[in-house]
């Protein structure tokens, strides 16, 4: 009797007892005689996440057959040694016997050697085809294992907030069916109804609701700089008729169209839905790769290899990030016998799911699966930051310049702030972060010969001995016991790297100015003893950076209007520069050049700019080198109010106090944030840096006093006048990402109910800010006309430059008290919906008058005689005519009017200084300059 053997086929992935489709073909044809399958049973679910059912069969193979699958074929083959041991099972009566001889128990059992399995394009599509379907087994197992967990999961416990229950009481008391009655059935015991009519009494509140929303907001302090975005999402606004979806579509199409038009890579619906459908296939394959490539067992075909291969075969990854990731993926792809593979193992994957027919919009190529991979995403990565550097472990080419060595530091240093990722500099039309590093300003070269004309300031101070640079005088006090001015360092010491020396170098440079020796500050950033640093600066015969000629510079012509050494304004300053004027700046690059700034080489200059501590020119070589105030050397305050003489300089020009600058008028222990709190401190002195102290004052937000109008804002303690109250933050976009953010958030079937929160910063750049998301409570400032009077608008803003950087400051225009709503002008012609609320409600009290008047007049009218001709009377005068006005009469009475008009239309409207009478014809203010939050009509804010 022949033994029964079970070959166990599992229908699940499971990686105990699976050893590869190949493999276990090759099993059940080295295996004659009869075979009698016993299938597991599958889990739970299984049958709906399979798309075919593929039933099991039993298959003997012939000698015919074995023969045909023995024969090479004409086509490039790849062959493996996968052993596969031949298990040995056993019968009915419990005795094992070999697999290979099943009828001879007493044979001695022979080994054979394991088959090489033949590897072709084709065998790899039917492999990789059939391991497919591992993927709706898989969800299948995870669905199973979701609904079995949530099946075990114990109902919530009741819980009892009190024992006593205060319903027992309660006597139900039946009413005549009427209005306010409902019929209610009632169950008491043994199944028993009773069925009557009772007295509903509503339980309402007496507190008025909460005004509804639209955004929340994230509080944030400062503003923080956003690229230009396309339309991920497509806005949901509410179930749509049959006749509203054709202008929804449209509306669509039209958001579409704006980011076509701003340049930027858009995508249609249709194209973004595919897209989704692609990315989620294509991570949902990677997370397979690695168990497929283990069951088929293919020598030299890992996805290591497959990474490299991908690398050098494509166009869309730069030669520097091909061999970043050629470093980072140890793996053999040299010889001509892995490129053979792994060209078959991609043209087969591509075979499988690559195929729109199958897949449709999931189609995918292994060139996709790869890229998603975290050890290649984060190289590819476009938006990276940093250029390639090479690696640290590969040693530093000894014609390496500083300017290379820096080059990270050059083109990631901010100038501001000192730091490498912040929010400093801006988005170009491309959406390409421009940093306000040191490359704007020319990069380390410059910057070298500045420091060296600082240092030989500081060396002509020492009295040296000799003329070595690195001698200091005996009374420095030494750094620590291992100072090289305290001893003198013999012993060996660890040989230094080409990475320290070039820090070494860099160190020279950049400290050479500073009055602490080099050797010190060198010292705590290498780790290593100061005198061990010295014996190196002397060892490689390091010298001061050479200063930069100055041969041939012409003498620096003052200017008449401003004062560089006395730091203060004459005359016609204004008409002679718009510093102060900083919505009509279209430059803010520092200057970069080399001699005298002039407007023939000056941008700075030819734009009506004075130079900043930025630039490259000194007061030296710039007679509009801005140089901070004098105020403390003259015994004043930076204040607006000074008796009998001029404010402060920094306020003229519509800027705080800079500590780099200013370092005598108190600016820079107020702009520390540790003394923040400390309200005594800013009693006296510098009265022009609360920007920069950041402290706003209490305020809460509540319903707002106008009508309709939703949130506002309110003051919780009194304002003097001209106080600082807060700071209006958000995020820094463009002009054309704020109009495509304002037409998404907008409702295409309520077009006058729109919001904005989008505030004009710098009209000439485009630049502005938008409170919608990020922002701080300045956002639920409502709008009032003050028509000229100042008594609606109890704040202004106004725009500061403040160390670089162009903020938004709201001031006090008189005393508040606390309990106020805050007020400002929107401006003159931005589309405001406060505004028509105001105005509708002005429209219905006129028209009430109106009314009244016309009633009145109608009574009159039946009242009076009515005389069809009305004779003269003799004896009494003709009501005398106006006298005629001479020509140059009427023109100058007409200038008086034109005067008033102007002094009603140039209201300071926000952040812009009145202008000269000259520059109105040219420039009108208050065309959106103030382009802040909006409230709907609809009662409601919308946030």
């Amino acid at each position: 009797m022949a033994p029964n053997y079970t070959d166990f086929i599992d229908l699940c992935t499971s990686d105990e007892s699976d050893q590869g489709l190949p493999a276990r073909r090759a099993l059940q044809e080295s295996q004659p005689g009869p075979r009698i399958q016993r299938l597991r049973s599958s889990p739970a679910l299984t049958r709906q996440a399979l798309s075919k059912n593929f039933p099991v069969t039993t298959v003997v193979p012939t000698k015919s057959d074995s023969r045909n699958d023995q024969k090479v074929r004409g086509e490039a083959t790849l062959t493996s040694t996968n052993p596969i041991h031949r298990a040995s099972v056993k019968d009915s009566h419990g005795v094992g016997s070999p697999a290979g001889n099943p009828g001879n128990f007493h044979s001695t059992p022979t080994q054979q050697t394991p088959r090489k399995i033949v590897w072709t394009v084709e065998k790899i599509e039917d492999t990789l085809r059939e391991f497919s379907y591992d993927i709706g087994e898989g969800a299948a197992k995870v669905t199973t294992h979701l609904l079995q967990n949530t099946w075990k999961k114990m109902a919530p416990a009741l819980e009892t907030y009190s024992k006593k229950n205060w319903f027992v009481g309660m006597r139900r008391t039946p009413v005549e069916a009427g209005s306010g009655a409902l019929k209610l059935t009632l169950k008491v015991r043994w199944n028993q109804a009773i069925r009557d009519y009772y007295q509903v009494i509503g339980i309402m509140t007496y507190k008025e609701p909460v005004p509804k929303y639209d955004f929340h907001h994230i509080e944030i302090r400062k503003n923080i700089l956003s690229p230009n975005t396309i339309l991920n999402f497509v806005p949901h606004l509410r179930d749509l008729a049959d006749e509203e979806e054709l202008k929804y579509r449209r509306w669509l199409e039209n958001l579409e169209n704006m980011d076509k038009t701003s340049g930027l890579a858009t995508l249609t619906s249709k194209e973004k839905v595919n897209q989704t459908c692609r990315k989620e296939r294509a991570l949902t394959l990677l997370l397979y790769l690695d168990s497929w490539l283990d069951k088929l067992s293919i020598p030299n075909c890992s996805k290591a290899t497959l990474s490299r291969f991908m690398a050098s075969r494509t166009d869309a990854i730069s030669s520097q990030q091909v061999s970043t990731i050629f470093g980072s993926c140890n793996s053999d792809t040299d010889s001509l016998g892995s490129v053979k593979t792994v060209k078959i193992f991609t043209e087969a994957f591509d075979r499988v799911f690559d195929n729109g027919d199958v897949w449709n919009e999931g189609a995918v190529t292994l060139h996709d699966v790869l890229l998603l991979d975290k050890s290649i995403d984060s190289i590819v990565d476009s938006r990276k930051l940093i250029k390639y550097t090479p690696n640290e472990a590969k040693p530093i080419e000894e014609n390496i310049t500083l300017d290379t060595f820096l080059e990270t530091y050059s083109l990631l240093g901010c100038l501001i702030c000192f730091s490498h990722s912040c929010e400093h500099g801006e988005y170009g039309t491309d959406n390409e972060r421009k940093r306000f590093s040191i490359d704007v300003v020319g990069g380390i070269t410059p910057l070298v010969g500045r420091k060296a004309i600082q240092a030989s300031k500081v060396n002509s101070s020492r009295s040296q001995s000799n003329n070595d640079p690195w001698e200091y005088e005996d009374f420095r006090k030494p750094c620590s016991d291992e100072c090289f001015l305290k001893v003198r360092l013999n012993a060996r010491v660890k040989s230094w790297s080409e990475t320290e020396i070039m820090l070494l170098k860099a160190a020279v440079t950049f400290f050479c100015d500073q009055d602490e020796p080099v050797q010190c500050i060198t010292a705590v950033a290498t780790g290593r003893p100061c005198c061990d640093v010295d014996r190196q600066f002397h060892k490689l015969g390091l010298q001061l950076p050479q200063q930069p000629s100055r041969s041939g510079e012409s003498e620096v012509k003052p200017v008449h209007w401003y004062d560089r050494f006395k730091k203060v304004l004459h005359a016609d300053w204004q008409e002679q520069t718009i510093t102060h004027a900083h919505h009509l700046k279209d430059h803010f690059d520092p200057c970069s050049h080399d001699g005298p700034c002039t407007k023939d080489n000056c941008e700075c200059a030819r734009n009506g700019l004075m130079c900043e501590r930025f630039c490259r020119c000194t007061v030296d070589t710039c007679a509009i080198k801005f140089t901070g105030c004098s105020c403390h050397s003259q015994g004043r305050t930076c204040s607006s109010r000074q008796k009998g003489e001029k404010p402060c300089i920094c306020i003229q020009l519509n800027r705080e106090c800079d500590p780099s600058l200013c370092a005598n008028c108190g600016a820079a222990n107020r702009a520390n944030p540790k003394n923040a709190e400390d309200d005594q401190l800013f009693e006296q002195g510098c009265q022009n840096c609360a920007l920069q102290r950041g402290k706003s004052k209490t305020l809460l937000v509540g319903r707002s006093t106008i009508e309709g109008c939703g949130y506002g804002l309110f003051t919780a303690e009194n304002i003097t006048q001209e106080d600082f109250v807060i700071e209006y933050v958000g995020e820094l976009i463009t002009q054309d990402e704020g109009v495509r953010r304002e037409a998404r958030r907008g409702d295409v079937f309520d077009e006058e109910h729109k919001s904005s929160y989008l505030f004009t910063l710098l009209e000439q750049e485009g630049v502005w800010i938008d409170a919608a998301i990020y922002g701080n409570l300045s956002r639920y400032i409502n709008h009032q006309d003050d028509f000229g009077k100042g008594q609606c608008c109890n704040i202004t803003p106004k725009i500061m430059y403040v160390g670089g950087e162009y903020r938004i400051k709201f001031s006090a225009l008189g005393n508040i008290n606390a309990g106020e709503e805050l007020f400002f002008d929107y401006g003159a012609e931005f589309p405001n919906l406060t505004k028509k609320l105001l105005k509708e409600q002005e429209e219905q009290t006129a028209g009430k008058t109106e009314a009244k008047k016309q009633i009145k007049a109608r009574r009159n009218r039946d009242e009076e005689e009515v005389v069809d001709v009305i004779k003269k009377t003799k004896g009494k005068k003709r009501g005398r005519k106006p006298e005629k006005k001479s020509f140059a009469a009427r023109q100058d009475s007409d200038q008086e009017a034109g005067d008033d008009n102007e002094a009603l239309s140039d209201e300071d409207y926000g952040p812009w200084k009145r202008k000269h009478k000259s520059e109105i014809d040219v420039e009108k203010y208050g065309k959106k300059n103030i382009n802040s939050n909006l409230r709907s009509s609809t009662g409601r804010s919308r946030f």
